[in-house]
């Protein structure tokens, strides 16, 4: 079994508890800047892009969010896997993760909502944090895919990864710490 397919299987075996985006901060200014009311219903927007930080300040980003998380939650090793890559329309940067063995009681919509709200806060632009569903994924597997897309992914989706700043995924020692207990554990 070639290395990533075996990374691919150790992380679609495991359970996780949120599938989440986090992006970088953009401002929406109506087309019409006579009318500032930017709720309006069926308003045209145009995008005003903001300046992206660097990959080194957007990695930052997330291991900043990730800590105010585990003093929220009281914990202190999470278990996640980041991918950072740029967006089909535009290519703008942002982050996929996976985030696994949570508290009990935290994989409410109520703490979706904080760790949201606590992205935004940090200077992040949208969060969406979804429970993880294996049924809506397609299967465990399918979701880690879409997390790990260059490994093992066609030419198409390779060409969104830049090998300066969009090259790794990012796996925590606490999860790699989990899967070498779990792998051992197997294999006695």
């Amino acid at each position: 079994m070639h290395a990533t397919s075996g990374l691919l299987y150790q992380l679609g075996s495991v359970s996780w508890d949120w599938f989440g985006t986090l992006t970088f901060g953009m401002r929406k200014v109506p087309i019409d800047q006579s009318q500032p009311d930017l709720l309006e219903k069926g308003k045209k927007f145009n995008i005003v892009g903001c300046r992206v930080p660097s990959a080194a300040v957007r990695y930052s980003m997330f291991f900043q969010w990730l800590r105010q998380q585990e003093r929220h939650w009281q914990q202190k090793k999470t278990e996640w896997v980041l991918r950072h890559e740029k967006g089909e329309i535009g290519g703008r940067p942002h982050f996929h993760f996976l985030i696994r063995a949570l508290p009990p009681g935290a994989n409410t919509s109520h703490y979706r909502m904080a760790a949201m709200s606590r992205w935004e806060s940090l200077g992040g632009g949208m969060a969406r944090i979804r429970r993880f569903d294996n049924a809506e994924h397609g299967g465990e597997k399918d979701a880690v895919s879409y997390v790990l897309k260059n490994l093992g992914a066609n030419a198409y989706e390779l060409a969104k990864f830049e090998r300066d700043e969009f090259d790794s995924i990012r796996i925590s020692d606490a999860l790699i710490a989990s899967l070498t207990e779990r792998s051992q554990r197997i294999t006695v």
